[in-house]
């Protein structure tokens, strides 16, 4: 018997869409640590938003290298998100 998925699930999974794509954006901008916390999926996020959690600016301690890394894996969590809804 096929599960009905929740009405609530897609729209937590278009919001996470949304996000994964607005961080896209700021990376392409340069502006690495608003891509890197995607709220707190992350153990960077107060890290990344707060001056006083990173001891110094948020914008000047991550690298584009971290944000690659962070925007692919989020990456890979929406497409297994959108495979995983998709069969419900």
């Amino acid at each position: 018997m096929a599960r009905t998925v929740r009405e609530d699930a897609g729209w937590w999974l278009a919001a996470a869409i949304d996000d994964y794509e607005s961080a896209q954006l700021l990376f392409k901008g340069g502006k690495y640590s608003k891509c890197i916390h995607l709220d707190d999926l992350s153990p960077l996020y107060l890290p990344s938003e707060y001056p006083d959690a990173a001891f110094g600016a948020p914008g000047t301690l991550f690298k584009k290298e971290q944000a690659q890394r962070y925007l692919r894996e989020v990456g890979e969590l929406v497409r297994w998100l959108r495979r995983r809804i998709s069969r419900e």
